[in-house]
This record gives C-alpha cells, sequence and structure tokens, in this order.
C-alpha cells in the first residue's frame, strides 16, 4: 500500500495558500456507540486542555488552529444513519467510539435518555442486535462469523443468529480472530432459546460453539441482514476513518484493507484513505487524546496532505497512552 505511515512525507495534495489570510476548512464526526454517549464530556476536556478559544455550539465545536492555518469542526453524533452519511460525505475525517461488539462493527443505541454521561447504565434489547430503527443497532463490519459468551448474551438479551449444527462449521477463513479456537456443538440453554432469530432456529437447539462455551453467529461485512448499514454497502468518500472501539486492528483492519474485503487502501504518496485502529481493549481515551492532539498540534499544513498532522496526533497521543498505561495503542 505504499508508504509507512511512519515514513515522513513531502508531497501537497493542494494549492499553498497562506493561511494568515484564508483558513482550510476540515471536519470530524465523530458516532458515540451505546454506553459511550460521551460527547459532552470530551468537549469539556478539549475546551479546557487546548490552546486558544473552542467554540462550543452543542452539537458541534469549531477550534482555530492558526499554526496549521486549519479551522476544525467536529460534531458528535449517537445516530447510525448520521455515522454512514459522514462516511459517504467527501473528504472528512469519521471516527467510531464504543464497542466493537466482539467483531461485529459498530453499535449505536439511539437512548440518550437511558444511557446518561454519568453513569451509562445497560439497557437491554435489539439494539444490541440488528437493532429497530436506521438509527440504532448495528452497522456490520465483520468476518462472516463471530463467537459471543453466552453471558454477553443473557446482559443484553436481543434476537440473535446462531449457526445451526444442521449447518456446515464456518471455516477458520470466515471465523473473527476471537473464533479461531476448536469447534464443536452445544445446546442452547432454554433461557436463551426464545431470543434465536426466526430463520435461525435449530430443531435440536443445538449449535457450533467455539471453545465449548461460545456461540459461532452470523455476522458479516457485505451483503448482511443490517444493508445497507454494512461497510460493503457504503460507498467510503470520506478521507480518514477511524474505528476506536476493543482490539479494532485484529478484528477490522482486514476488512477494511484487504483486498479480498473493501480494499479501502491509502494512496501513495499518502493523500488520502487513512485509517487507524487499536490494538488492544480500549475505553474512551484514543478518541479523546488522537482528536486533542490532531487539532492541537503544531504542524503546518494547510493546503497540503493531512499525513503529517495526522501523524503527529497518533504519536502524542501513543505516547500519551503508553505513559498513562491505558493498555493500548492506535494503529
Amino acid at each position: 500500500m505504499g508508504t509507512s505511515e511512519d515514513d515522513e512525507y513531502d508531497g501537497s495534495s493542494g494549492d499553498e495558500n497562506s493561511y494568515e489570510v484564508d483558513f482550510e476548512e476540515r471536519e470530524i464526526v465523530i458516532g458515540y456507540g451505546a454506553q459511550f454517549h460521551i460527547w459532552a464530556d470530551m468537549k469539556a476536556f478539549w475546551e479546557k486542555n487546548l490552546s486558544g478559544q473552542v467554540v462550543n455550539l452543542g452539537d458541534t465545536i469549531v477550534y482555530l488552529n492558526r499554526k496549521q492555518g486549519v479551522r476544525w469542526t467536529v460534531e458528535g453524533t449517537i445516530l447510525k444513519s448520521r455515522f454512514k452519511e459522514a462516511l459517504e460525505t467527501d473528504g472528512i475525517m469519521v471516527v467510531y467510539q464504543g464497542h466493537s461488539r466482539h467483531g461485529n462493527g459498530a453499535c449505536f443505541a439511539e437512548k440518550p435518555d437511558q444511557f446518561p454521561e454519568d453513569g451509562e447504565p445497560n439497557v437491554p434489547g435489539n439494539h444490541w442486535g440488528d437493532g429497530t430503527t436506521d438509527d440504532d443497532g448495528m452497522y456490520r463490519m465483520g468476518k462472516p462469523f463471530m463467537c459471543m459468551p453466552l453471558s454477553e448474551l443473557r446482559e443484553n438479551l436481543y434476537l440473535f443468529a446462531p449457526v445451526a449444527t444442521s449447518e456446515e462449521k464456518p471455516s477458520k477463513e470466515d471465523r473473527d480472530a476471537h473464533a479461531q479456537g476448536s469447534v464443536s456443538k452445544l445446546k442452547l440453554p432454554v433461557d436463551l432459546q426464545g431470543y434465536v432469530m426466526y430463520g435461525y432456529e435449530s430443531e435440536t437447539h443445538e449449535y457450533w460453539a467455539v471453545n465449548g462455551k461460545d456461540i459461532l453467529m452470523s455476522s458479516g461485512w457485505t451483503g448482511t441482514r443490517n444493508d445497507p448499514y454494512d461497510i460493503g454497502a457504503t460507498q467510503m468518500n470520506c478521507r480518514v476513518f477511524c474505528h476506536f472501539g476493543c482490539s479494532t486492528r485484529e478484528h477490522f483492519r482486514e476488512i477494511v484493507r484487504g483486498d479480498a474485503y473493501k480494499a479501502w487502501q491509502r494512496d501513495d504518496p499518502p493523500t488520502d484513505r487513512f485509517a487507524y485502529f487499536t490494538t488492544a481493549p480500549a475505553p474512551m481515551h484514543g478518541t479523546l487524546y488522537f482528536v486533542h492532539y490532531l487539532l492541537g498540534n503544531d504542524v503546518p499544513s494547510q493546503g497540503e496532505s493531512w499525513a503529517k498532522c495526522l501523524w503527529e496526533a497518533r504519536k502524542l497521543a501513543n505516547q500519551r497512552l503508553r505513559r498513562e498505561r491505558v493498555g493500548f495503542e492506535i494503529y
């Protein structure tokens, strides 16, 4: 895919303008998943810690970085439809902050009253699965099959699509990184049998499971039950995509970048299609620090590729994540 993200870049993707006269406009949209409705907390952090004025407009903030020559607009949303719209918008940066759902993708919940920023209690229901509207439930970007612990199904109580033993065992190639163990039969406990989705039932209540305990489930990245809310049905026109859920490098990087999947690959020299993931279970710090250092770093970039500015933000964010021993880095 060309130049490494850690290499130097001296190319330009646009005209050079004096930022003392005009500022380049750059936009970031952050989609907050279920239990991660923390836009207000992040805004407060940036307002306190960025040098210069952050203009708070409710759903958006505006920050002017004179050294970069860039006026940044950052928007927060909890709506799945807005997240998809952002991915299909030319030239912007899109971030997902939330659960990766064991390799399913991204998961939204249009329940701000039930997901208060001061506690984020769990609310069971189908927003943890396929969803009930265009603005909640899964936005899929996983391998065709993944596995789910029985405890998670009991906690969230949504309709799910297990793989019956009357079907062939899914191949390793079609299974998520966390579903690579041995596959054997497991009888679904009685209390979960009523949550099996129509069309996926087994007469014997036996389903394939990984390591004798985690149920294999139908997922996918294209042509899924959630189409058009999967990455295969999305025309990714954004300039930067960040999935800052848990362990997203191993879950989704191949899906986004791989030739056999979405094949959304960066150009060379690097001006477009930047993508960033997490290396391990990740709380909110990835989005918080990455955006903070992207808005606030001193790399002049008006009229040029975003590359140097992005790489500086990732470097500074990872340094801070290591200092704080958060347990993951941005890849």
